[in-house]
């Protein structure tokens, strides 16, 4: 994959949504990197914040790989809690495997990595019956009370391909202002 050098700072401490940052921003500071070839949007969330970054359409040409950066209320959570209920929402999907799990360390706190992947319809335009295999890393933390999620999604075939973007957001990822 041919990537922009360039990168922006993609921070909560901003006004979110026409609002002042006292008012929304500063519950939930965190930060990261962002390639200039993936588009960033923030999603509204009535409590938490969440950015979606939408990559270049890959080799296979079904889905744009996507990675979000999310932060929600974790008040009275444990992370193997956490990293548990992940996998039991998924775990309802017939197609879904689990595929690796590791204690690793993210903004300098203690996190889970979860490896999965499962099966989706092909087109959502026309019913069909073929699938295409669409594999998941995903990020969980704790700390203060405040659960991070970092998902990076891609199909099997572009997966690797993208890893190291998200690989590099997952390092510059930073908490606090």
């Amino acid at each position: 994959m041919e990537q922009n050098s360039q990168t922006r700072i993609i921070t909560s401490q901003r006004p979110v949504l026409g609002l002042a940052v006292q008012d929304k921003c500063e519950d939930w500071p965190l930060s990261f990197r962002c390639p200039e070839d993936w588009e960033p949007r923030e999603i509204r969330m009535e409590d938490g914040i969440k950015f979606f970054l939408r990559g270049p359409l890959g080799q296979a040409k079904q889905l744009f790989p996507a990675i979000t950066v999310r932060a929600r209320p974790g008040k009275g959570r444990i992370l193997s809690g956490v990293s548990c209920e992940w996998t039991g929402r998924r775990s309802a999907f017939r197609t879904f495997r689990l595929l690796a799990r590791a204690e690793i360390t993210v903004a300098g706190i203690e996190a889970t990595r979860l490896d999965a992947a499962h099966e989706m319809p092909a087109s959502f335009d026309r019913p069909t019956s073929e699938t295409i295999l669409v594999r998941e890393r995903v990020i969980l933390a704790l700390q203060d009370e405040t659960i991070y999620e970092l998902t990076y999604r891609a199909t099997q075939e572009d997966f690797e391909e993208h890893l190291p973007v998200f690989e590099a957001l997952a390092a510059s990822f930073s908490l606090g202002t």
